[in-house]
């Protein structure tokens, strides 16, 4: 991503953000705030094996329907944030989360996609521990074609 194209968003949200009512002087908390709500996010789904799913995130393949519900969980926390910390109203609050979200969240996963620690880590993990293992693969084959055929010498015998 450009830096001309970084800066004109950031003008763009900043501008957004004023318009629907947040001081100027909050923009910058209330960047800050949303950028570290989202790592924050981000590292609670990986310590709670989603790991997939952030995989998903950063490679942009995404299905839509999960991606507005994970927005959605986000959006609701930050609005919380927003509240608590900033002394938000409701609606100044989800405004201003609805605006700064998708840009945070894209330089999140276009900072982790750049990020030498993140390659280097993406590289030494072993997904292997995400995929069934070759004896979980036969079985469920074994189980699939008992149940279709009613013979279970015929599909033990394929793989014995």
């Amino acid at each position: 991503m450009s830096l001309l194209f970084i800066s004109q968003s950031h003008r763009q949200t900043a501008t957004s953000l004023q318009k629907e009512g947040v001081p100027a002087q909050q923009l910058p908390s209330t960047i800050q705030l949303a950028r570290e709500t989202a790592e924050s996010w981000l590292h609670q789904e990986i310590e709670q094996g989603n790991l997939p799913l952030v995989i998903q995130l950063v490679n942009g393949k995404f299905p839509e329907s999960s991606a507005q519900l994970l927005l959605e969980e986000l959006k609701d926390l930050l609005v919380a944030k927003f509240i608590v910390r900033l002394k938000f109203n409701y609606a100044l609050a989800r405004n201003a989360a609805s605006i700064v979200l998708p840009f945070v969240m894209q330089r999140l996963v276009d900072h982790l996609q750049q990020n030498p620690q993140f390659k280097t880590w993406w590289d030494a993990l072993d997904l292997r521990k995400h995929l069934p293992s070759k004896a979980d693969l036969k079985s469920k084959i074994r189980s699939v074609g008992q149940s279709l055929s009613g013979n279970a010498s015929a599909s033990e015998s394929a793989f014995a």
